[in-house]
């Protein structure tokens, strides 16, 4: 079972700016998955929102069985990464 869950939610006013972030989420998630699974990382999860009209979001989950000491998960790690 899971331990700990990690969310983050962004949002964006045009389908082009959505697009870039995802691209930039992914190239981050891709260079920080040693660490990750270093922490028990169990499951990532990455979906589209689509609720609301002229307004272009994502959310990425993380679960992770255990918190690796120096493990630094702050609500802009993946985009600033």
């Amino acid at each position: 079972m899971a331990r700990y869950m990690w969310c983050a939610n962004h949002s964006f006013t045009s389908m082009e700016d959505l697009k870039k972030h995802l691209g930039r989420d992914e190239k981050v998630f891709i260079s920080i998955l040693p660490e990750l699974e270093g922490s028990g990382l169990a499951e990532s999860k990455r979906g589209i929102l689509t609720e609301a009209e002229g307004k272009y979001s994502h959310q990425g989950i993380l679960i992770l069985l255990k918190m690796k000491d120096g493990l630094k998960l702050s609500k802009s790690t993946l985009s600033e990464r």
